[in-house]
């Protein structure tokens, strides 16, 4: 699910406005700003993804696939981090570091509402 421009520079601008950098100098401001700061403002109803901006993202990947339009012949390197699902989590929200930090099923059930909204029935 990725966004149109209009909808990414709506996001960029609601997350400047919730930390506090609204206005012709946000640029700088938002990178003055704590990743804490950012990421609490990130959960509070906007989404975070790709933007289809017609010139470094000319069109939605999943299409851009299918119809062969991506660079070919060129190495990627793929991978996964550990704990990479916090990027999406609610503040707070951490993976445990034992077994006595697990969530129950209600603070599961929480974290992934929290985190995903109408979808998270789905998980």
């Amino acid at each position: 699910d990725q966004l149109t421009l209009a909808e990414g520079l709506a996001t960029t601008t609601s997350i400047a406005q919730q930390v506090g950098c609204a206005g012709p100098a946000d640029l700088p401001c938002l990178r003055n700003t704590s990743a804490e700061a950012l990421a609490r403002a990130a959960v509070s109803g906007v989404r975070i993804t790709a933007v289809v901006d017609g010139d470094f993202l000319p069109g939605p990947t999943l299409e851009l696939l299918e119809q062969g339009k991506f660079n070919k012949g060129i190495p990627v390197i793929m991978g996964w981090n550990l704990l990479d699902f916090e990027i999406f989590a609610y503040p707070g929200f951490h993976c445990p570091s034992n077994k006595s930090d697990l969530l129950d099923k209600k603070q599961t059930e929480c974290a992934f509402t929290r985190s995903f909204g109408d979808r998270a029935q789905q998980l």
